[in-house]
């Protein structure tokens, strides 16, 4: 099964821009917008530990709802670390 979070207003990039290469968010700073980087179900825990730093940039709803479909893909991945890996495809 193939499950995915569609950013179609470049919300991620936004979030991104906030809080990347300030030392908080490791793992986040090697998401490259415009490239692809695929997680392995192992690095889940650590993108979990970062991403209230990410949410706590989220000023609106939107932001907020895009990284709730991302914490709800970590966990499914976090859940079968063998099997599931998450894929960021950018632009």
């Amino acid at each position: 099964m193939v499950d995915e979070v569609v950013d179609w207003d470049d919300l991620f990039v936004g979030l991104l821009n906030k809080v990347c290469n300030r030392g908080r968010t490791p793992l986040f700073d090697r998401i490259d917008p415009y490239g692809d980087l695929v997680l392995s179900g192992a690095e889940m825990t650590q993108l979990l530990a970062e991403l209230p730093t990410v949410a706590a940039a989220a000023g609106s709803e939107a932001e907020k709802d895009f990284l709730a479909g991302l914490e709800r893909l970590a966990r499914q991945c976090a859940a079968n670390p063998s099997d599931h890996r998450l894929h960021f495809v950018g632009d």
